[in-house]
């Protein structure tokens, strides 16, 4: 679990975690083991939490939002 009491920096850590899942979940397309079935349900919810993250929040609320969407994915 990343500290909060650097927001900021907890912040660019969980946006370079997020980019780091999403690109590890594009490798079996990429190196050819896997086609175009299997990119387009495994890209869908990656591209949605990175947007949710990047997104700019405005309170706990929304905050909140983001972590129960990264929880049922």
């Amino acid at each position: 679990m990343l500290p909060v009491l650097m927001a900021s920096y907890t912040r660019l850590q969980i946006v370079l975690y997020t980019i780091l899942l999403v690109l590890s979940t594009l490798l079996p397309y990429l190196t050819g083991q896997s086609g175009f079935i299997y990119l387009a349900p495994c890209c869908a919810p990656g591209a949605f939490l990175l947007r949710a993250q990047l997104a700019p929040r405005t309170g706990t609320r929304a905050t909140m939002r983001t972590f129960k969407f990264s929880i049922t994915i």
